[in-house]
């Protein structure tokens, strides 16, 4: 794991993170992160989630992200996190893409998530 960690409620345990295995992004095949999601740019979501609670830009989320402590920030207000799931999608050429289905959802109804 890197070094900014979003814990966001839910009964799986599943939580956004910051990875120091940068090299991942760039593979077709992604689900590295034993069911939690890694983030390319956690820095920035970061900065957009706290630069309505104040006194936060890049330079002091920075700080707090490079020496060994752990600071927690609470959120003054609540952020609603929703998550997809795409085994097929359409890229911005138009070619129809599809992925293996790792996680077995392909085949289940939205309340059986």
């Amino acid at each position: 794991m890197g070094r900014v960690k979003f814990e966001i409620p839910n009964i799986h345990d599943v939580y956004l993170h910051d990875t120091r295995a940068r090299k991942l992004f760039s593979l077709t095949t992604r689900g590295y992160s034993h069911g939690c999601i890694r983030l390319e740019k956690p820095r920035h979501l970061a900065e957009a989630l706290l630069r309505p609670q104040g006194d936060w830009d890049q330079w002091r989320i920075d700080q707090l992200t490079t020496g060994e402590e752990t600071t927690e920030v609470d959120m003054s207000q609540l952020v609603k996190v929703y998550i997809t799931y795409w085994t097929a999608w359409v890229d911005g050429q138009g070619n129809l893409n599809f992925r293996p289905d790792i996680y077995g959802k392909d085949g289940l109804t939205d309340n059986q998530f």
